[in-house]
């Protein structure tokens, strides 16, 4: 077994964190303040480059073990909390609830985007990687096609006829996982020097500054990416400049944790923020165009999604949470 990379914890929850300001804001304020694409697109796209990074084995790559794996750790756990949190969550959308259109919904993967998308390109990547004697010169192939791939549908030239379990939204961060598989397998990170370092902040900053400055989208779910260049410059760079910086980061305990059950997390990132907003108006604590309301908004949604995550890890049993035994 390989040793567990902490920075890949602590990464994840630095992202699993950022997912729940932004949705603190997007119910407690109800817009965002904090533009979506100066951070968000960033922050999921490292999610996916990491489940790519994740794929290599210094061993050989086992197709059937990882499609089990995917189920578990991702399939069965999506189909019971997604089940479980319907009824709340048409409660609290105002829907009337009907058992069979919510049963479709979650068999055709409509609800949590990011996790269903996410099962769908494990699967793509596992069927690449399967293929036996895989060079690089055929790791590079893929990369550029998935890459063209990723472009004809994040700019919308091309689409799955019903988008079910996302598959629209796998195909545009395909390349993403690829290159995480690529850069574990031959190690690419030691590559990326200081002075490269210092050079990617820089593109890295004067894109965001076109980005903001242009009202350019980097929706991924619903996809509306305003100008895909820009959005893989984007990207690219954050992966190279965030990743290796991850790496030189003193360990942070809880923010390890919350890497560590980033899946329950997510699944709780939503709705557990719309709660608390639902609370906080109740006893008059509005945003009120006072933005330092946001952070103990923030705060609170975070230690109450970090209590029921660790009560389904204490109490579920491990095929539910997808925790490995």
């Amino acid at each position: 077994m390989m040793k567990r990379e902490l920075w890949i914890d602590l990464l994840r929850g630095c992202c699993m964190t950022a997912i729940v300001y932004d949705h603190t804001e997007s119910w407690f304020v109800d817009y965002h303040i904090i533009p979506y694409s100066l951070y968000v697109s960033n922050v999921l796209v490292i999610f996916y480059f990491i489940s790519g990074y994740l794929f290599y084995r210094p061993t050989d790559f086992q197709p059937v073990h990882k499609l089990k794996s995917i189920l578990h750790s991702i399939i069965i756990p999506y189909f019971f909390f997604m089940i479980a949190l319907s009824l709340p969550k048409s409660l609290l959308h105002g829907n009337d609830f009907q058992l069979g259109a919510l049963l479709t919904n979650v068999l055709t993967g409509q609800q949590s985007w990011f996790v269903t998308a996410l099962s769908v390109v494990e699967v793509l990547l596992t069927a690449i990687l399967s293929i036996r004697s895989l060079r690089l010169s055929w790791l590079l192939m893929f990369l550029a096609a998935s890459t063209i791939l990723s472009f004809l549908w994040g700019t919308g030239f091309l689409t799955t006829p019903y988008n079910f379990w996302h598959a629209d939204e796998a195909i545009v961060v395909l390349p993403f996982l690829l290159l995480g598989y690529l850069v574990h397998r031959y190690d690419l990170f030691k590559k990326v020097t200081p002075p490269l370092l210092v050079l990617l902040a820089v593109i890295f900053f004067a894109v965001k500054t076109i980005i903001y400055t242009h009202h350019y989208e980097e929706i991924i779910s619903p996809i509306n990416i305003s100008h895909y260049p820009l959005f893989l410059v984007d990207s690219l760079t954050s992966i190279f400049l965030i990743c290796p910086l991850a790496k030189k980061i003193p360990r942070i305990s809880f923010i390890e944790w919350t890497g560590r059950h980033s899946l329950v997390y997510y699944f709780f990132c939503s709705g557990i923020p719309l709660v608390m907003a639902i609370l906080l108006r109740k006893i008059g604590f509005y945003f009120n165009g006072e933005y330092w309301k946001v952070p103990i908004a923030f705060l609170l949604n975070f230690m109450a999604i970090t209590l029921l995550t660790w009560l389904c890890y204490r109490f579920l049993p491990p095929v539910l949470t997808g925790k490995r035994r």
